[in-house]
């Protein structure tokens, strides 16, 4: 739970920016630290000019890889493919144990929020949330997803019950296609997500115009639980 994962095929080895299961139990990693490169003998060179694209792939247990290709200049859509391949993963082996948990009130099921604003100064941490699907095929059932923490702070560590807040900024909202058998995004009209979870307020999830740089809103989630976790290795 919680765990650092790569996805490898195809030559590629990728890290998640996070993973989701979904109801029914298929398994995403979303990716988006690469670039495109020109591809053939002797040219898989990165592109850094005005041309240059960022790839986010949908990988996903069934071995079907989603490829989007957005250029970097004004976030419009390249080029997409839909390909099956071979993937191996693989997930690090370090110990993720659950610090901190909320319910859908945002009340504490599990530790207190002085456990989490001690194990921030020692400890990397990650982030479960259970969403409720809120319409279509799989309403009411909930999916999780699991998020990397880009950055954590509090105002005041030494208060009885800190208000910690904690970034997730790499993601992009994906939707899950009728059926269930694979995820998806938004191809023209793509989007950032910036997540930020607070202690003290919960999740909010503020999407951003990848085409015009513009603020569109907040994402409409229906939150069920919130887990923190901590490596233990480095908190021990």
């Amino acid at each position: 739970m919680g765990h650092r994962v790569r996805a490898h095929f195809d030559g590629f080895t990728l890290e998640a920016n996070s993973v989701v299961i979904s109801p029914g139990g298929l398994v995403m990693a979303q990716t988006s630290s690469e670039m495109a490169r020109r591809r053939g003998a002797g040219t898989d060179k990165t592109f850094f000019n005005t041309k240059t694209r960022q790839i986010h792939r949908l990988i996903h247990t069934s071995g079907e890889v989603r490829s989007f290709y957005f250029f970097i200049e004004d976030g419009l859509l390249s080029e997409r493919a839909n390909d099956q391949f071979e993937v191996s993963w693989s997930v690090d082996t370090r110990p993720w144990n659950p610090i901190l948990a909320f319910d859908n009130k945002n009340r504490i099921t599990l530790g207190s929020t002085k456990d989490l604003a001690y194990s921030m100064e020692f400890a990397n941490s990650r982030v479960k949330l259970e969403i409720e699907d809120i319409g279509g095929d799989f309403k009411g059932l909930t999916s999780e997803m699991y998020l990397e923490i880009n950055n954590m702070r509090t105002s005041d560590i030494s208060a009885l019950k800190p208000e910690i807040i904690g970034q997730s900024l790499r993601t992009v909202p994906v939707d899950l296609n009728k059926g269930g058998k694979s995820y998806t995004l938004d191809l023209y009209f793509p989007v950032k997500q910036y997540i930020e979870i607070s202690t003290s307020t919960g999740v909010s999830s503020h999407l951003y115009s990848m085409k015009s740089r513009g603020y569109l809103g907040r994402a409409d989630w229906t939150v069920r639980s919130i887990t923190w976790f901590q490596d233990s290795r480095l908190y021990n």
